[in-house]
């Protein structure tokens, strides 16, 4: 992991290096890497909003991704006692600490201005300012997000006053105040408690909070054709894996919330839709739309939207047409 870091703050993989390739050059390296999946328990997942908008963006961010994964991989295997895991807790903190100290040199030199990224309407100009920004602030991210895997991993043998949180890293180490439009996002998970034999009557077995689609022949198609589309709409974060989206109409209740990235009453009309007008989802038990929907979606800070605002929310006039054509691929 240090060696690739190392390479692309100082030496021969540094994104800031001029040179004259572009998306012909970078695509096959891109599919050269392949993706390290990773062994572990995911506690978090990066929510950066920016396209990857060249091959040069998406070769880097897969890069960073694959050593980042390398090394937890590695080090979330190692059942190790107590001392050494406090060790190995101030050694990762200090050295996270150090590259965002360098990292943030090197945005400030180079005035890599992330709100312009999330501004810019043509990123061709000025590409290797917008691509260099864009590789950097997603190192930051992924630099912070390594540590708090490795802290929650082991978050009972660390004491609560060394207990770090994503705002410590902006705030305390860079400096900065969070940004409102990236982040670490909490992946949500529901803790099943065991049935106490004497309380098993009074639990509803009816009651499971999840949609099944009723479109069996032509399910697997559909449901992909809905989630690339919810992509390009903006709905839903690009990197977000469609096995995690598949559940929601598997009729097996959702231990991991969906991010809703777009509006909330987009969301809301898109069930209303599929529940009520196309009759394509049905719900489970005794539950709501809404029930299910608050259940299943959160927002982009990981929180849930809530049953009652969702329920509350009108039809959206600018993108009406949209979610009926979403609807309506799962028909």
């Amino acid at each position: 992991m240090n060696d690739t870091i190392e390479k692309i703050m100082r030496f021969d993989l540094c994104p800031l290096q001029e040179n004259n390739q572009g998306d012909d050059y970078y695509e096959p390296l891109f599919r050269q890497l392949g993706k390290v999946e990773e062994k572990f328990e995911a506690s978090y997942r990066i929510h950066f909003e920016a396209p990857e908008f060249s091959s040069k963006v998406k070769y880097y961010k897969r890069l960073i991704d694959n050593a980042i994964t390398k090394y937890l991989n590695g080090v979330l295997s190692d059942e190790s006692k107590k001392d050494i895991v406090l060790y190995k807790r101030k050694k990762l903190r200090d050295l996270v600490n150090s590259y965002l100290t360098d990292i943030k040199d090197i945005i400030a030199k180079n005035n890599l201005d992330l709100g312009v990224i999330f501004s810019v309407r043509d990123y061709s100009q000025a590409l290797l300012i917008n691509e260099c920004t864009y590789i950097f602030h997603y190192l930051i991210l992924s630099l912070i997000r390594m540590y708090m895997e490795f802290q929650q991993h082991f978050i009972a043998l660390i004491e609560s006053d060394k207990q770090l949180t994503v705002d410590d890293f902006f705030v305390q180490m860079l400096q900065w105040r969070k940004p409102e439009n990236i982040g670490i996002v909490p992946i949500q998970r529901i803790e099943i408690q065991p049935i106490q034999e004497d309380s098993k009557q009074k639990v509803k077995t009816d009651a499971v909070l999840s949609f099944t689609y009723t479109r069996l022949q032509s399910e697997s198609e559909n449901i992909n054709t809905l989630f690339s589309e919810l992509k390009k709409h903006g709905a839903i974060p690009t990197d977000f894996q469609i096995t995690e989206f598949k559940h929601l109409f598997s009729g097996v209740e959702v231990a991991n919330p969906i991010p809703w990235i777009g509006n909330k009453s987009d969301l809301a009309y898109l069930f209303k839709l599929l529940v009520n007008k196309e009759k394509v989802l049905k719900i489970n038990g005794n539950a709501t739309i809404w029930d299910v929907v608050d259940h299943c979606f959160v927002d982009k800070d990981g929180h849930h939207f809530g049953k009652d605002k969702l329920r509350m929310q009108q039809t959206p006039k600018k993108t009406a047409k949209a979610i009926e054509h979403f609807a309506y691929l799962m028909t």
